[in-house]
């Protein structure tokens, strides 16, 4: 090494000092001083841990000032060089090699080779390797579909597919209970958000879902939203505060009862609105509630609406126009009109676009309920301190203080008999209140020891999910969990097969749901429904109500709610007397019944259901899910990248890794992962089954943002390797390089669909052929050698010249067929928008105006995509300097 006053050099051990700059060379040493990081090192000439910095001919470096020059010349004078740039505007700059911005950070795989910064070979795999799977994610048409813990359901992926893909979806989900509304929601949101559609979003929920939901997005979706409320908005002192999260969960109470809140609500530039149960927003012609002008207002101001509503034939077709009126109010303005033309065309098929509703019998895959009911007497002292009829009659436990009630109700010791009698099964158990669960499960824990958890409101949502996996575990789990209502809303555990109805709700929809944790789609056995009842009170009475009235408890019963409202005197007075036989209650419920439902079968006929197009491209989008889910190679990236970063990871099993950080770490935190570790599901099934894991799939928050550090950042674009080849004279050159095409384009335009964004490779020799076809990358990787790096720091300057004698013909070569690729892409792209422009020109369904709005979206989409692949340029992502040995 020949060292100068005034040259500017690197430190190979310490990149982070930034630009060095000589000061001294004094005998055998040379001081260095580094005046990004104000330090100052002194080093022996001979083993000086240096490498000089030299700018090629159309590199950008900056000046002090930190202004980016192009060089257009370089000069050597008496060991310093002197820079002929262009600047900006074209100007012509002059400057020595000392007035260099001290702060270069060298990140182009050439410049830090030639300044003997580089990788180990596993980064350099691990680039490439992440170059591979980032590019397929981008290209799949499933993006956005990969990474929920969802089941693969056809009526779900349908709705997902063709709602989320558009700009601005509006739409009602007005699926049958049980089917999955919520999942459906979340399905289309989080496509929404990974493909760039949608960015700030706000959902509307009652007050007594905001949990669920919450939970229900975050451990399915990986969305995390911020709940709102009057403390929360209290907090908020300045500006509008819907504008400090980009996902707001909030109830609907919140605005309704507030001008001022849904004024800033709809003031905060909000991309998509959903809204649950919105068929309890009331309409008609002379007026609306508060809760409907104000979801009417939002609708308008955003562009994107999913309304979450019962079937319409459940709650009308008043009801209905109403909900159609929020998502189209142009199209959907005249009720008489509308009806009018649902009977005149039979119903309202071509609502495709703005309606989605299947029905249980149109999905199919659901389970036999068979009905174990069990009468039990009370003794007369248990009769004697409380009431047994009216509603307090439900629950008789309620009235007493503690647990002085274990020892007198029936239920209680049937239930340990019962548990003890199906040791070896999974059993559910359902009471109305948190107080009756806690107790209970106290008692079955501690007095009968039974293996049991507890699920109530009084928990927090880390107890309860640690119950809820304490009693997913197949091997040393719990027996029983012990819920309060809140079990019944929500939660899958669709693993156990027998359900306690501890008691019984007054509401059939809460029945339903509580019947929907184990009566859910693909649920593989039947399913044992316990009912324990005290004979000759209000519990006997809506035991039968549902039982022999309604049919409730064999079969879903859609209709419930209407048939309640139907016969609510005669329910109420069959509840305050008891000991009488509820005679004229069954027979009018049955009258009821039969006449709703037959309406029912008349009205379902008008709204359009799955057809088998639909159902036969939902299909293929799942056949495509599966395929480029890759469990396997995800696994092996992950190992990779974990291993690379220096992320301890253990195997519970094949399907389960138990992940957490080390004091070794390569970065100080690595992407969504918490300092106490994370399990991790490695595929969709453990997933399923194990809701305490993180489903680990390639659209995980920790994958996705781990891919991104890798590629954002040097590492792994700078390596060596050494190659023994007999064939082959011993100090041969070789270059393998890893580059692709890029370009910037705005994350809504799916521009990896039509560019091929996979990264290209060549393996040239000295003289300039290309081996990559007949060694490929995973061979070179096997079979080549280490250098140490304190030989690599003496070779490099060695070989620098040959290197820079290669990258012409390098660049030459990644540039061929770009033209030809850019002018492809362009074509596939502009095809794809302007067939769903067309078919947008074409529908009917939809007003003009909506129609209009959803064609610019898509029209402006187009031009972006095309700007983007006309600015396509190839970069070159790494370079691997091969040496024969």
């Amino acid at each position: 090494m020949t060292f100068t006053v005034g040259q500017r050099w690197v430190s190979q051990t310490e990149s982070d000092l930034g630009l060095g700059l000589i000061t001294d060379v004094s005998g055998r040493r040379v001081t260095i001083a580094f005046p990004a990081a104000e330090e100052e090192r002194t080093y022996a000439m001979e083993n000086a841990p240096l490498a000089r910095v030299r700018y090629r001919v159309g590199e950008t470096l900056r000046d002090r000032h930190e202004r980016p020059l192009t060089v257009c010349e370089v000069e050597d004078s008496e060991g310093l060089f002197t820079y002929e740039c262009e600047d900006e505007a074209g100007e012509p700059v002059t400057l020595t090699e000392v007035m260099l911005s001290p702060h270069a950070r060298f990140v182009h795989p050439e410049q830090r080779l030639f300044c003997g910064q580089f990788d180990r070979n596993g980064d350099f795999e691990l680039r490439y390797a992440t170059l591979q799977h980032q590019a397929q994610l981008q290209a799949s048409p499933v993006r956005g579909l990969l990474g929920t813990r969802t089941r693969l359901l056809p009526h779900q992926i349908a709705i997902a597919d063709q709602t989320a893909r558009r700009p601005h979806p509006r739409v009602l989900l007005a699926d049958e209970a049980g089917l999955g509304k919520t999942i459906e929601a979340g399905l289309v949101l989080h496509r929404q958000v990974l493909t760039g559609q949608a960015r700030r979003i706000l959902v509307l929920v009652p007050d007594a879902l905001l949990t669920q939901w919450f939970v229900e997005m975050r451990r399915r979706f990986n969305l995390h939203f911020a709940l709102f409320d009057q403390e929360r908005l209290k907090a908020e002192s300045e500006g509008n505060p819907f504008e400090s999260e980009q996902f707001v969960l909030a109830p609907l109470s919140l605005l309704s009862g507030d001008e001022a809140t849904l004024e800033q609500a709809v003031g905060a530039d909000w991309d998509l609105l959903v809204v649950d149960e919105a068929h309890h927003l009331h309409w008609s012609p002379e007026g609306a509630d508060a809760g409907y002008r104000a979801v009417e207002q939002l609708a308008g101001a955003i562009p994107g609406v999913l309304l979450l509503t019962a079937t319409p034939e459940q709650v009308g077709l008043d009801s209905h126009f109403a909900r159609l009126r929020l998502i189209d109010p142009a199209r959907f303005n005249n009720f008489p009109a509308f009806q009018e033309e649902v009977r005149a065309h039979g119903g309202l098929p071509e609502q495709h676009r703005l309606l989605f509703r299947h029905t249980r019998a149109d999905v199919g895959g659901f389970p036999e309920r068979v009905v174990e009911p069990e009468p039990l007497e009370a003794d007369d002292s248990y009769r004697a301190a409380v009431p047994f009829s009216d509603h307090a009659g439900l629950f008789p436990e309620t009235a007493l203080d503690g647990d002085t009630w274990l020892d007198q109700d029936p239920r209680v010791s049937w239930l340990e008999r019962t548990l003890k009698a199906y040791k070896s099964e999974k059993v559910l158990v359902l009471c109305g209140h948190a107080q009756t669960a806690e107790t209970l499960e106290h008692y079955l824990q501690l007095r009968a020891g039974i293996r049991s958890a507890a699920f109530h409101e009084g928990l927090s949502i880390i107890e309860r999910d640690r119950a809820a996996a304490w009693f997913a575990d197949e091997e040393q789990g719990a027996q029983a969990l012990i819920c309060s209502e809140i079990g019944g809303e929500g939660r899958n555990f669709q693993f156990a097969h027998r359900l306690v109805l501890f008691d019984l709700p007054a509401n059939p929809d809460l029945l339903e749901q509580r019947i929907g944790r184990l009566d859910r789609i693909g649920q593989g056995e039947r399913i044992h429904l316990h009912v324990p009842y005290i004979t000759g009170s209000a519990q006997e009475v809506l035991f039968r109500w549902y039982h022999e009235g309604l049919n409730a408890l064999a079969a879903y019963c859609p209709t419930g709610v209407a048939v309640q409202q139907a016969v609510a005197g005669e329910l109420e007075e069959a509840l305050a007397h008891p000991e009488q036989a509820p005679d004229a209650l069954l027979a009018a419920t049955g009258e009821a019944r039969d006449r709703l439902e037959k309406e029912l079968a008349d009205e379902q006929a008008t709204f359009a259901t799955l057809t088998r197009d639909e159902k036969e491209s939902a299909e293929a989008r799942i056949a495509e899910i599966e395929e480029a889910d890759e469990p396997e190679a995800r696994s092996a990236y992950l190992a990779r990248l974990f291993d690379q970063y220096g992320i301890h990871y253990e195997a519970e099993s094949d399907a389960h890794w138990i992940v957490r950080p080390t004091d070794h770490m390569k970065i100080d935190q690595f992407p969504h992962l918490p300092d106490e570790g994370l399990s991790l599901a490695l595929n969709r099934d453990t997933a399923l089954a194990r809701e305490d894991l993180a489903f680990a799939s390639w659209e995980h928050p920790l994958v996705r943002e781990g891919m991104s550090m890798v590629l954002d950042s040097e590492l792994g674009n700078a390596a060596l390797i050494t190659l023994e080849l007999k064939s082959v004279p011993a100090g041969t050159l070789m270059l393998e390089a890893i580059h692709r095409i890029s370009t910037a384009a705005p994350a809504s335009v799916p521009v990896g669909r039509f560019l091929p964004l996979a990264p290209g490779r060549l393996l040239l020799t000295g003289d300039g052929r290309d081996l990559s076809e007949m060694l490929d990358h995973d061979k070179l990787s096997a079979i080549g050698g280490r250098i140490k790096r304190k030989d690599a720091h003496q070779i490099l300057p060695q070989l620098r010249d040959n290197i820079e004698a290669l990258l012409p013909s390098l660049r030459t070569r990644t540039q061929e067929g770009l033209p030809e690729t850019i002018a492809n892409a362009r074509q596939e792209l502009e095809a794809h928008y302007n067939a769903e422009i067309e078919a947008l020109r074409n529908l009917q369904a939809t007003s003009d105006e909506l129609k209009d709005n959803e064609i610019q979206a898509l029209e402006q989409q187009r031009d972006q995509g095309v700007a983007a692949i006309e600015r396509a340029t190839v970069e070159l992502e790494g370079l691997r300097v091969v040496l024969t040995t």
